[in-house]
């Protein structure tokens, strides 16, 4: 594949595992919340380093985009089916940047009566920040580039890959190009 990787499945690995162990150690019965559908790879492999299973959570998805532009503006489209009335919420996030979603949900579930709401996300991108959000757990800080893999995904593609990597028209143009060959003139033997 042309993407460069930005985080290779070790080094997500390795911090997940830390981050499991953070968690462990700050809460005893946590309801954990899972923003779909980018998160859920992130939230099944935190999970089960918590020994927990890896479908342990409550999912909720937002729309909040037009396109590629986030337009501010949020829709629930999948709520929780559970009461969060006097619970210690971890919200699991694949990545934040804006904040805003981060922010809508938040407001949500104190609306709803959660004693506690904690944001866990694999990334951060502070320097895309336009709502303050405090972030409990950080996978990793990344620079302003459009990721893709481990969950997050281009145009429903991509979030199989095991690393997080960076997308750029120029990589898939190539990627594209050389699929396009290999049907053409079929695979060569080398």
């Amino acid at each position: 594949m042309a993407f460069r990787i930005l985080i290779d499945e070790t080094r997500i690995r390795n911090r997940i595992r830390e981050l499991a162990a953070d968690l462990r150690d700050a809460y005893d019965d946590p309801l954990f919340v899972v923003v779909l559908d980018g998160a859920r790879t992130f939230a099944q492999a935190l999970l089960r380093a918590l020994g927990t299973s890896g479908n342990a959570y409550e999912p909720v998805r937002v729309r909040s985009y037009e396109g590629t532009q986030s337009t501010g503006q949020h829709e629930l489209v999948r709520d929780l089916k559970v009461d969060v009335h006097g619970r210690d919420i971890v919200l699991l996030e694949d990545i934040v940047d804006t904040g805003r979603t981060v922010r809508y949900l938040d407001d949500l579930l104190r609306e709803r009566g959660a004693r506690s709401v904690d944001v866990w996300t694999l990334l951060s991108k502070p320097s895309r920040r336009v709502v303050d959000v405090e972030l409990r757990g950080v996978g990793f800080e990344i620079p302003d580039e459009f990721v893709i893999g481990y969950g997050l995904d281009f145009d429903g593609k991509y979030r199989e890959l095991p690393h997080i990597a960076i997308w750029s028209a120029d990589a898939e143009a190539r990627r594209l190009q050389a699929g396009s060959t290999m049907h053409e003139g079929g695979a060569t033997s080398g």
